[in-house]
């Protein structure tokens, strides 16, 4: 029996492999529903990553822009000055800062801190290990807490206090608790089975809800466990989309009204119809019967699986605190919105990460403060060219306040302040001249309050 050309009469050798799009091949669903409750991803950090920051662009994207981001930021070293006006200055960079505000906190620096050296940690912060440069390590250090939600710092000793420092990937770090609630007791590199002390590493973990008594509140909780339905959406539907494309159009049934096959026969013209299909040709055979098409799937259009995966993208920049602006999203992208957009990135997302690693820094070199020295590594933001813009609008807008001496000034535009005393008084526009000589050019006590004379 002949259908469209194909003998259904000749059969297929044994062993003849199954065309891809067969109905004799059957790939495992993603998703299942058990007792009514959609399945997600594994919990488990490393089957995460490899689902989502290994598989889906628009997640990676987002991940890169942060770390490419972040790295921009430098770690410098200083001596604790003023304990109050460190805390302001902290205050000022910390939750909820906007430019202005950290304009306002770089003005307090150096009244805070005051820059200082100490070979042991300034090598710390240009080759923490016998293995990696700063921006390797730094790279593993954003990375693995953006991914995981949890940063470890293994400590090594030596001559030292500190005379090396390692990232640890926490996929291969297993944390033991211990008797009392939130102790860990140890910690164990899973690869060797080899014990860590709790004193070795600096362990920095974003909130973790205490669940079941099952331990997970010592464990830091990882965007992207929160984010998972959503990535098992986006990947689906970059799936469906390279289906689609790969197939040559939406799936369906075609049947033969006046044909009386066997199950049989219509299974075999099946694989012949999937064999042509898939060859180099890419074509069906048409033959001059009477045949129906009853569409069964939609193509990516009917589907609006671009629409879908727009949508995918605003929930993983929302999860790590960015518009999905910054990362192409055409919704009113104009030019004003993009650098609105690119400066929130920085305040918002960039600027907490600096200051969450210069956290853990400062943690690590803790050994080296003796005495009433204290030592202070903080993360410069100032050199991000997304801030340049509004940092010039705060200089230009302080240059009209006659009233700031030049110091606060310099200041303000992030500069070291100048020893001459002149640059601690203000200077009147006319002529920028000292306040005290130009008082004493007019003739004017400056302590003396004028006198009504009936002339106003």
């Amino acid at each position: 029996m002949k259908i469209l050309g194909y003998d259904l009469s000749l059969k297929r050798s044994a062993g003849e492999p199954v065309k891809p799009g067969s109905s004799r091949q059957r790939s495992a669903l993603a998703v299942r529903l058990i007792n009514g409750q959609v399945q997600l991803y594994s919990k488990t950090s490393d089957k995460l990553i490899s689902e989502s920051f290994l598989k889906n662009s628009d997640l990676y994207a987002v991940v890169m822009y942060l770390l490419r981001k972040t790295k921009r930021a430098k770690f410098y070293l200083y001596e604790v000055k003023d304990k109050k006006a460190l805390d302001d200055y902290m205050l000022l960079k910390g939750e909820g800062a906007t430019v202005e505000s950290i304009a306002k906190a770089s003005a307090l620096k150096t009244k805070a801190l005051v820059a200082t050296s100490n070979t042991q940690i300034e090598k710390l912060l240009t080759t923490p290990n016998a293995d990696q440069g700063w921006g390797e390590f730094l790279e593993h250090a954003i990375a693995y807490k953006l991914l995981t939600g949890e940063r470890m710092i293994h400590k090594l000793s030596g001559a030292w206090p500190v005379s090396q420092m390692y990232i640890l990937p926490p996929t291969l770090v297993r944390v033991e608790g211990g008797d009392r609630f939130m102790q860990i007791k140890e910690f164990v590199y899973t690869p060797t089975q080899q014990v860590i002390p709790v004193t070795d590493i600096k362990f920095s973990k974003t909130f973790y809800p205490a669940l079941g008594g099952t331990g997970n509140e010592l464990r830091g909780l990882s965007p992207l466990q929160v984010m998972a339905l959503s990535i098992q959406k986006s990947n689906e539907g970059y799936l469906a989309g390279v289906k689609q494309f790969a197939n040559a159009g939406p799936p369906g049934i075609l049947t033969f009204p006046d044909a009386d096959m066997t199950p049989e026969q219509a299974e075999e013209y099946e694989y012949h119809l999937q064999e042509k299909q898939y060859g180099q040709n890419r074509q069906l055979h048409v033959a001059n019967m009477k045949a129906d098409w009853t569409q069964i799937g939609l193509s990516p259009v009917d589907l609006e699986l671009m629409k879908s995966l727009e949508f995918d993208l605003r929930t993983f920049c929302r999860g790590y605190g960015l518009d999905s602006k910054v990362l192409g999203d055409p919704t009113s992208s104009t030019y004003n919105n993009m650098a609105e957009a690119r400066k929130a990135a920085i305040v918002d997302a960039v600027v907490p990460e600096v200051e969450a690693m210069a956290e853990d820094l400062r943690a690590v070199i803790e050994p080296f403060n003796t005495g009433s020295k204290q030592y202070f590594i903080d993360g410069d933001v100032s050199a991000f060219p997304e801030l340049a813009e509004d940092i010039n609008r705060i200089i230009e807008r302080n240059s009209k306040m006659w009233y700031l001496t030049p110091n606060q000034m310099l200041e303000a535009a992030q500069y070291e302040k100048q020893k001459n005393p002149l640059f601690d008084e203000p200077w009147v526009p006319s002529g920028l001249t000292p306040l005290s000589e130009y008082a004493a050019m007019s003739d004017v006590n400056p302590n003396q309050q004028p006198k009504n004379d009936g002339s106003y």
